[in-house]
This record gives C-alpha cells, structure tokens and sequence, in this order.
C-alpha cells in the first residue's frame, strides 16, 4: 500500500477506536470520510504537492481524531439508541406471547411485571419518535436523553425477565411443561441480548461524555 494510503487508513483506523454506535453506522461514517480524504489528497497532490504530503493535508483539513469523533458522536449515539429500543421492541412480543399464555390464565393482573414492560415499552416509542422522523412534528431528543431512554428500556426488559423468572421459580402455579420451559428460554435468551445492549449503551455514553471534552468539528468531505 503506498504511503499516502497508509497514512489516510492509519487516520481512519484511530478514527474507528472512538467511533461509537451500531457497526453499520460506523462503517458508513468510515466510508464516507475515507472518500473526502482520498478527495482532498487528490486535490492537494494535483496543486504539485508529493502523496504523502497531499496524505497529511487531507488529513489536517478534517481536524483530529478526537475533533472528528466528537462531531459525529450525537449522530451515532442517537443511532444507537434507535437500534438498542429498536431491538427491544420487535423481540419484546415474541417473548411475552409466551409468558402472557403461560400466566394469564390465572389472571393478567396477578403478572408482577406488567406496569414495568408496560412503562418501558412506553418510553422505547418515545425515544423511536423523537428520534426519527415523526421529530419534524416533535420535539427533537438530544443524543444523550435517547441514550437514557433507550438504556431505561433495556434495564426494564431485564427487571422484567428477571421477574417473570423468579415468580415462576417460587411457584406461580405453573408446571414445568413445555410452555414453560419456551418461556424460560425466550426470557434467558433476551437477556443475555440486553447485557450486549446494555454494555452498548455504556460505552456509547462514555464516548459522548469524553467527547464533550472535545470542540467538535464537523468536516466537509
């Protein structure tokens, strides 16, 4: 690889450690400043200067990495908040089908849970809403409070797994069949999903957080 390309690729490759967000999201933004780069380079190497100077221009004029990753991190934050909620609220009917079927006919009240998953299912359309494009007719949520929606929505579908989990473990007068252990399997399997989703959210806040300590600039690619 020549010179010039290593530099731009090392730049990206620095850039990609303090990106947060879902993967998609990131590779696009990646995409998408290695062609204004590559641009920029071209620009400068077509001006006379030598590649692997044009290389560093291109890569001066986009400002550093932290400068970078600070404009773009409310953009991929909020992405990740949608992508958290979501996860959370297509997967959430396809576990509760099972312990409404296995619980309710004791009595839909007598489910513990229900005002949580009732509340988080609440908040994840809030943040879906003010988040997306019904934001042209609401008030637009900034990246930090999608954040904290969307981790109240995880931490809720968790409290709820666990609460279903442990009143069927102390007997809420359902056996052991075959309905049952679907439901104990659906509510693990969403849980070791919401500790992955959960653990995205913290990290996506401790990258909004360390770039609040950066003055963003967003580059013109």
């Amino acid at each position: 690889m020549a010179r010039d390309a290593l530099i731009i690729e090392g730049y990206l490759a620095a850039l990609a450690t303090r990106l947060p967000g879902p993967r998609r999201a990131r590779v696009a933004v990646l995409d998408e400043l290695r062609d204004g780069l590559t641009e920029a380079a071209a620009r400068h190497a077509e001006s006379g200067s030598p590649p692997r100077v044009a290389a560093e221009a291109a890569v001066g004029e986009f400002g550093t990495v932290d400068q970078v990753a600070a404009a773009f991190a409310g953009e991929l934050v909020t992405q990740q908040a949608r992508h958290v909620v979501t996860a959370l609220v297509v997967t959430g009917p396809l576990v509760g089908v099972w312990w409404l079927l296995l619980l309710a006919p004791t009595s839909p009240a007598g489910i513990p849970v229900l005002p949580l998953i009732g509340a988080a299912v609440l908040i994840g359309l809030l943040v879906l809403a003010t988040t997306g494009s019904l934001s042209r007719w609401l008030p637009s949520a900034a990246p930090r409070r999608a954040l904290t929606g969307a981790t109240a929505v995880v931490v809720g579908c968790m409290a709820g797994d666990l609460g279903m989990l442990t009143a069927l473990a102390i007997g809420f007068d359902a056996k052991l069949s075959a309905l049952a252990i679907v439901a104990v399997l659906a509510s693990l399997i969403r849980l070791s999903c919401s500790v992955y989703l959960l653990h995205a959210c913290v990290s996506a806040r401790q990258a909004l957080s360390g770039d609040d300590r950066v003055s963003p600039r967003r580059s013109a690619g």
